[in-house]
């Protein structure tokens, strides 16, 4: 995932965000070569794309992939990826590699990751257990898997093993045997993004060990597997290339993706913590959101850029003052979202939630909003729901006599991508009071105003609540994102008023 640093945009150097070009090496030599990328995503002369693609399209493995991209928008965007040197062709596998070109950010991670010892900061609040946090779960029942491991990780048999073929666990405190409190929290945050973001979706996302069986895909018939996210402090490919994650474009569903061989992809904890304020507040956010960005470039995303006025391409587009796509540079914006390419001067019109949809699937709607009626709920019981893919959960409040009711609904989960709008409505179908508040930056993990709540005084008689995802707004109504990526987990209650 990349990740921008934020001076004033006139100071930015021509280095601004990129990524370096993986160079993928045949299967037989299971090594990893990294070169340097242009300083931005521009379309250079000495790249063939055209017989690049053509190359691909006379492999079987990428089919699947290219059709999704023909089928759901990309394929102009991994043109200028590949154009620009932000992805590379292995034969027949597309690899990313997430870079930053920062020289700044480059030497303080030299410098740090010379001695990491001793504390990143505290961590506060409630913090789970060391079983705990190696043993989330957010879908247990799923038959796809999205495995974080962050206690270390065996790489023989992908393409990261020449470098090292053991990564170390998540370790912030040089003590890589024990997990302090600190670190976590840090895994427990970054398992929260993730699992917030795949909420909607047929996938289990953990951090406990699955067996080989749920990770490989066998055949095309094969209904359950996965894919490894290894999050790691420690490898030697973390300062090979100096980037901070590396994945294979569309392999998470293939069946020819050489079992875990092209189905493992690498967060590098490291380098992702030289980018950051040194107390460790807002490691496990970046851990989630690059864990994330790598897992959509597994399911087939390209990335989100955006082209700048004088023409040139921002290889990561990183949002506005509160939001960011997943896809772009979302590390100091607090709402990330899939997107569709919607925002000013996009690079990429890939439509994210139908390509994810394509290959996880959609859980069952728990509370069609078609339905006239909608799911009957009692004052003071709180309910729960899942929104995604442009839902809408109904619901039916029958009142007998004259009540204050107070609405509130909540998404789940401080880093989840939902921002609520809530209408209520008589049983005729007029519409009494929408409510869709203003989004604002907590700071760069938090959005505040993403719940909808009203209160008011309703009569005798059968309303009708309608929850789902809706835009982003600033104070004064302009629009900060729209409600294409506004899902997730979420909570319900009405309640009498005082």
């Amino acid at each position: 995932m990349p990740y921008p640093s934020r001076p004033a945009r006139a100071t930015r150097s021509a280095a601004r965000l990129l990524l370096l070009l993986m160079l993928l090496v045949p299967a037989t030599t299971a090594t990893t070569a990294v070169t340097s990328a242009p300083a931005r995503a521009e379309v250079t002369a000495d790249v063939d794309v055209p017989a690049l693609l053509r190359s691909l399209e006379a492999c079987a493995a990428p089919t699947r992939t290219l059709q999704r991209l023909r089928e759901h928008g990309g394929l102009d965007q991994l043109r200028l990826d590949l154009a620009s040197g932000v992805a590379g062709v292995d034969g027949c596998r597309i690899g990313y590699t997430e870079k930053p070109g920062e020289d700044a950010h480059q030497e303080a991670y030299a410098a740090r990751s010379s001695g990491r010892s001793g504390s990143t900061g505290s961590a506060r609040g409630r913090v789970p257990s060391a079983r705990t946090v190696s043993t989330l779960s957010s879908r247990p029942g799923a038959p796809l898997t999205i495995f974080l491991d962050i206690d270390g990780a065996d790489l023989r048999g992908t393409p990261f093993a020449d470098a090292g073929r053991r990564a170390g666990p998540v370790d912030y405190d040089g003590r890589p045997g024990k997990m302090s409190r600190l670190e976590r929290r840090i895994v427990w945050e970054a398992w929260q993004v993730v699992a917030s973001l795949y909420a909607p979706y047929r996938v289990n996302v953990t951090t406990k060990e699955p067996s080989r069986a749920r990770l490989v895909r066998s055949s095309a018939d094969d209904r359950r597997y996965g894919t490894r996210v290894v999050i790691t402090t420690d490898h030697p490919q973390e300062k090979r290339c100096g980037c901070a994650g590396q994945a294979y474009l569309g392999a998470f569903d293939d069946p020819s993706a050489d079992q875990l061989r092209y189905r493992t992809a690498m967060v590098f904890g490291g380098y992702l913590a030289s980018r950051l304020p040194e107390d460790g507040s807002r490691i496990g956010k970046s851990l989630g959101t690059s864990a994330a960005h790598e897992v959509g470039h597994q399911v087939g995303l390209v990335h989100d850029g955006q082209r700048r006025r004088a023409g040139s391409v921002d290889g990561y587009y990183d949002g506005n003052d509160v939001w960011a796509p997943v896809m772009g540079g979302v590390d100091y914006q607090p709402l990330a979202q899939f997107d569709d390419g919607s925002y000013p001067r996009a690079t990429s019109d890939q439509d994210d939630l139908a390509v994810i949809a394509s290959v996880l699937g959609q859980v069952r709607d728990d509370h069609p909003g078609r339905a006239r009626k909608g799911d009957r709920i009692r004052l003071g019981r709180a309910v729960g729901g899942v929104l995604g893919g442009h839902d809408r959960d109904a619901f039916t409040l029958r009142l007998g006599r004259t009540t204050k009711v107070r609405l509130n609904a909540w998404p789940v989960g401080r880093f989840s991508p939902l921002d609520l709008s809530l209408r209520l409505t008589d049983r005729r179908g007029r519409t009494l009071r929408r409510v869709n508040p203003a989004t604002r930056k907590a700071d760069a993990t938090r959005a505040v105003g993403t719940g909808a709540g009203t209160t008011l005084r309703l009569r005798r008689g059968t309303y009708r609540i309608v929850l789902a995802g809706g835009p982003a707004k600033a104070r004064g109504g302009r629009v900060l994102a729209d409600a294409y990526g506004s899902d997730g987990r979420y909570r319900f209650v009405a309640r009498r008023a005082r």
